[in-house]
């Protein structure tokens, strides 16, 4: 399902903000032909904030009447929570997507799917928004490339750079998704035998234990005392397994139930399944060629650029930007200079600092790492050199 391309493909449970901020019908199509999980004390909290917060339009209102009214889990809901011997009810059947629905009692510790996964995947469905000053940017010009000898030309082709960057990086996520969503969609038009998936197998019935034949004789009275004890425990166990069988067997009753059901009513819904994934189909096709386009964009802009590709980086166009309108520099050059001289000085720095760290845990033996610490003055010193052109004391690397 779509949701893999986030979470994995391993089903969570959705947490109470999904119900709260997000609509079903646009939730659940990033469930088609699969299965959604949900918390039985999420389900708690759901009652309880539409007690408070309750409005008739709200998602979450939507949600619990889609859920209790329409899916019928409305009085399972409240046996499973007053049940100690089940574990979880379903599958329910979302028809329009082909969507099993199960609601289980599980520990707090496990992870959830937040609403803003569900955000994130909905601003990657969007359609792409072409940057128009990007695109103005690249219209023909005469000559063949643009020069950059003035300031404002070259804090221009700057900004350009820089939002070409992050574009590409927006744009080449959202066309991993639009691949995915139309791959995914177009494998339900494929099946064209699809059918609902058979809910899960049935409970196995427990053995009931067998009752331990006495020994005779007199010196085996206290072996058949400790065999009757233990058959009793396995009794104790038995009524409890199968009580627990009972239930679930029960529930697995009710599913097939629901199955039935939907197998009746499957022509229908699988054809108007079958026309969501086209129309789905169709719009991201539409969606992916405006972010080719746009991503064809961003590779014009970088090429044309007057910034050579070994600085096209983020940060270090920021770095320029700001050296141009601070007034170091007006020229390019001269941010490539400054650059360049404060990337050495910075490792220069980070040298320095590992070497005083390692002389500060020596210097509590310096009589036994004497060799040593002489050894990292002269590193110290043959760096100074190779980058500044000139060797410092080592004076200046002992002196701490």
């Amino acid at each position: 399902m779509l949701l893999s391309t986030i979470n994995g493909s391993q089903p969570q449970p959705l947490d109470l903000s999904v119900f709260i901020n997000c609509h079903p019908d646009k939730t659940l199509s990033y469930f088609y032909n699969s299965e959604m999980r949900i918390r039985l004390s999420t389900w708690c909290e759901m009652k309880e904030w539409q007690q408070q917060n309750g409005s008739l339009d709200s998602c979450l209102h939507q949600w619990l009447r889609l859920l209790e009214d329409e899916l019928g889990m409305g009085s399972d809901l409240l046996a499973l929570k007053e049940n100690d011997y089940l574990d979880h009810i379903g599958p329910y059947y979302y028809s329009s997507g082909n969507t099993r629905i199960y609601v289980e009692k599980c520990g707090d510790t496990e992870e959830m799917i937040p609403s803003s996964t569900f955000g994130h995947l909905n601003r990657l469905n969007q359609e792409p928004e072409i940057p128009k000053e990007m695109a103005k940017y690249n219209q023909p010009r005469k000559g063949a490339r643009k020069t950059a000898a003035e300031p404002n030309n070259l804090l221009t082709d700057i900004r350009m750079c820089r939002q070409a960057l992050e574009q590409s990086q927006r744009i080449t996520e959202q066309i991993a998704f639009f691949h995915t969503l139309i791959a995914e969609r177009q494998a339900i038009l494929d099946d064209e035998n699809l059918l609902p998936a058979e809910p899960d197998r049935c409970p196995q019935r427990p053995l009931q234990p067998e009752e331990p034949l006495p020994e005779p004789g007199v010196m085996s009275f206290a072996g058949n005392r400790a065999r009757h004890k233990e058959y009793k425990e396995l009794c104790n166990d038995y009524a409890h397994q199968l009580k627990t069988y009972l239930l679930r067997y029960r529930e697995f009753e009710k599913s097939g139930e629901r199955y039935k059901q939907l197998l009746v009513d499957w022509p229908h819904c699988h054809q108007q399944l079958r026309e969501r994934c086209q129309q789905d189909i169709s719009a991201a096709e539409e969606k992916l060629a405006t972010a080719l386009y746009i991503l064809d964009l961003c590779r014009l802009t970088l090429e044309r650029s007057s910034i050579h590709p070994d600085y096209h980086m983020p940060e270090i166009l920021e770095r320029f930007e700001h050296y141009l309108t601070t007034g170091r520099c007006d020229d390019l050059p001269s941010c490539m200079n400054i650059w360049e001289e404060e990337t050495q000085w910075r490792e220069i720095k980070a040298s320095q600092e590992r070497i005083e760290n390692t002389i500060y845990f020596l210097q509590a033996d310096l009589e036994n790492s004497g060799a040593q610490a002489s050894s990292l003055f002269e590193e110290a010193a043959a760096a100074s050199e190779l980058v500044l052109g000139r060797k410092l004391p080592l004076r200046l690397f002992a002196g701490r």
